[in-house]
């Protein structure tokens, strides 16, 4: 997995934008990086979308690149913390 920026400010920070880092051919929970936060954003046109799982967040938009993910909008509340997932998980 790419390491995070330099500049990211985890844990993120209302007001920027959120990004989540995916680990490269991952099909399983158990790869899921940690900690995270699941945010809620607000998006360009005012609305808000609740439940979204941000690894780390920048002052400035970056955009994508392959396997990390620059969310729309910004952060506007961080809702959870999330430090640390079972690896035991059964589907």
């Amino acid at each position: 997995m790419q390491p995070f920026p330099q500049e990211a400010n985890t844990p993120p920070v209302v007001g920027e934008y959120a990004y989540y880092h995916a680990e490269k051919n991952s099909n399983s929970f158990s790869n899921i990086r940690n900690p995270h936060w699941i945010c809620e954003l607000t998006l360009p046109d005012g609305s808000k979308v609740k439940g979204h799982a941000v690894h780390y967040s920048l002052p400035e938009a970056k955009g994508s690149a392959p396997f990390i993910s620059q969310h729309e909008g910004i952060i506007s509340e961080i809702t959870t913390i999330v430090e640390n997932i079972g690896l035991n998980l059964k589907l």
